[in-house]
């Protein structure tokens, strides 16, 4: 295997103070209040020195802005859109399904419009007001043990300016579009994660890049450092020539041994 990694960091110092905050917490107060307010102070505090980091971080502050707004309902760690109009606003931009009748956002979307404040939740029946962001992440990690894995690396896509939807079952993995192309073809990329500090058989990763290989699809492998970091890494099948010298030594051997002769035994006469 051979893994190449790709452009930016992980979407700069915004990116990097919301997610350290978020993974240095394991309870949703953790990766929820704090994620969310240390990611704020971060954006606010800290302008980019450069001039394509500050012409970057305007893109992002301004893809961000302008997210859709709308209302939901919840319903297990899913949000119910049932307003027209918000409906297509956000299908324009990538999120949510229609399924059974209805207008779903998946644990992801929803964990980050209302991250974003742009999705008011409420419980059905208007049970307990509205559903804030460390009250979300508690129900989708009682589904989901990588809800907060998924979140960040969510979150980090969406800031760089990426439609991402729920991927094909190979772990906390998104397909991911190509900017500016969604709705006009598929996904370009499978991104799946993988957490600072744990193993991976290497059987398995090969499993992995090999199915969506054959997909059609580019793989991506998504490493969340302990400080909340996202890092990507484009994975690829490489194969080595053989050694030239080497292979003519074992053709040689093999010739040699074909013309040898028989070593069977020979009858003789008494």
């Amino acid at each position: 295997m051979a893994a190449a990694r790709p452009g930016p960091r992980a979407g700069g110092e915004r990116a990097r103070g919301a997610g350290r905050a978020a993974a240095e917490e394991d309870e949703p107060r953790a990766g929820g209040e704090r994620a969310r307010g240390a990611g704020r102070a971060a954006a606010e505090e800290d302008e980019p020195r450069a001039g394509g980091e500050r012409a970057r971080g305007a893109g992002r502050a301004a893809a961000e802005e302008d997210e859709p707004r709308a209302e939901g309902i919840l319903v297990g760690d899913r949000a119910l859109v049932a307003d027209g109009e918000a409906r297509r606003a956000l299908e324009r931009r990538g999120y949510g399904e229609e399924e059974k009748g209805g207008f779903f956002l998946d644990s992801s979307e929803a964990l980050y419009l209302v991250y974003r404040g742009s999705l008011r939740l409420r419980r059905r029946g208007g049970r307990g007001g509205e559903v804030g962001f460390e009250s979300l992440m508690r129900s989708c990690r009682r589904r989901d043990a990588e809800a907060l894995s998924r979140f960040l690396i969510y979150r980090d896509l969406r800031s760089r300016g990426y439609a991402a939807k729920g991927g094909f079952g190979f772990g906390s993995d998104f397909r991911v579009y190509e900017r500016g192309r969604f709705g006009e073809k598929g996904a370009r990329y499978v991104v799946f994660a993988m957490s600072e500090g744990t193993g991976e058989r290497i059987g398995e990763l090969h499993k992995k890049v090999s199915q969506i290989t054959r997909m059609g699809k580019e793989p991506v492998m998504a490493v969340i450092e302990r400080r909340g970091e996202v890092i990507y890494y484009r994975v690829s099948k490489a194969s080595f020539p053989r050694n030239r010298e080497a292979a003519r030594r074992e053709e040689d051997e093999e010739a040699t041994a074909a013309l040898a002769p028989s070593a069977l035994p020979t009858r003789t006469r008494s």
